[in-house]
């Protein structure tokens, strides 16, 4: 397999929201949106998430299929614009241990470098989720917190690691 990693666009938008729900499905605990309310979301919030001009979604694509995503999202206002947020990451389970997530990390922090003004971002990762957090550390990232039960499915809670990673 040799996947592409690269920036989606709005020709991505049905694959886009198949990974989606896929991995609200497969990972509740994983998400602060659920399957259930993403579901009845219309095609047009993914393109429209696609179109906003500061936020960087890539996707690794084998073929045609999208098969992982990652959304990088740098700070709007003017005394946090030196920050930025990953959200949403997912490799379909099929294609973990490729090193896809390491791809669209490395992927995401030159693009955050080419920017020039990115000084670090932050992301949060279930704490019980420690490929992702291993995956994180090789990517340069440090913990720096935890936060408790940000997560709840059901009756069970979840809390989520802090990560940061300085651009030099």
């Amino acid at each position: 397999m040799k996947p592409i990693i690269r920036q989606m666009n709005e020709n991505d938008v049905k694959q886009y929201r198949l990974l989606r729900l896929e991995a609200l499905k497969n990972h509740p605990e994983a998400f602060a949106s659920s399957y259930e309310e993403e579901i009845l979301y219309d095609e047009s919030i993914y393109v429209q998430r696609l179109k906003q001009q500061s936020t960087y979604s890539v996707g690794a694509f084998d073929g045609d299929a999208m098969i992982g995503m990652a959304v990088f999202v740098p700070q709007s206002r003017t005394k946090i614009s030196h920050m930025a947020d990953i959200f949403s990451v997912y490799v379909s389970p099929l294609y973990r241990k490729h090193n896809l997530g390491y791809l669209m990390i490395q992927t995401i922090i030159n693009h955050a470098k080419q920017l020039g003004f990115i000084e670090q971002i932050k992301l949060s990762v279930t704490s019980t989720n420690l490929d992702a957090i291993k995956l994180y550390m090789r990517c340069g990232f440090e913990i720096y917190g935890t936060d408790p039960h940000v997560i709840k499915v059901g009756d069970r809670y979840y809390d989520s690691t802090l990560m940061i990673l300085y651009i030099k």
